[in-house]
């Protein structure tokens, strides 16, 4: 470690800096410290906090923690779209979705059964959306999808529905 201290630092100045030396002896590398797939787990949460990770859970495993802190900045990047909430959800580690713009309005023409997927008007509903996951997910996961949903998509649109039943 190099030396910090100035060329007048006291003699005082001098000792301390030789005590306290190698407590603080540790280069890890700026690139490992930096990269969320190679920082040690226990920086990993403050790299989070740094990269602005919207949602984080404890109780994920380590591969999500990682993959949601590696996605922040590609999410933030892209946020308020479509495919800003597949990639949270995805890195979170709830797989796949499909998302509706505008509820997928229908005509009542007879050509759609009212089956609760489809919503009948023609444009009141533009600013709604619903996510439909590939995969069941627990009760409560539930709310933590919502939670990110609401985080990544955007503020002029609302969640309508999210459907956790289709495989």
């Amino acid at each position: 470690m190099p030396d910090l201290l100035p060329p007048n630092a006291t003699a005082l100045e001098r000792r301390i800096e030789t005590t306290l030396k190698p407590r603080f002896d540790i280069d890890p590398g700026i690139r490992l410290v930096w990269n969320p797939q190679d920082v040690p787990m226990h920086m990993l949460p403050f790299l989070a906090h740094a990269f602005s990770v919207d949602l984080w859970d404890d109780n994920w495993s380590e591969e999500a923690k990682r993959n949601v802190t590696d996605e922040s900045l590609a999410i933030h990047r892209r946020k308020g779209t479509q495919g800003a909430i597949k990639n949270a959800l995805r890195a979170a580690g709830y797989g796949d979705v499909n998302i509706i713009d505008g509820l997928d309005a229908r005509v009542r023409d007879g050509s759609k059964s009212r089956n609760g997927r489809y919503f009948y008007s023609t444009y009141a509903n533009w600013a709604r959306f619903r996510v439909i996951m590939t995969r069941p997910v627990a009760i409560y996961q539930a709310a933590q999808v919502r939670r990110i949903i609401e985080r990544a998509g955007r503020e002029a649109c609302e969640l309508y529905a999210v459907h956790y039943d289709e495989a």
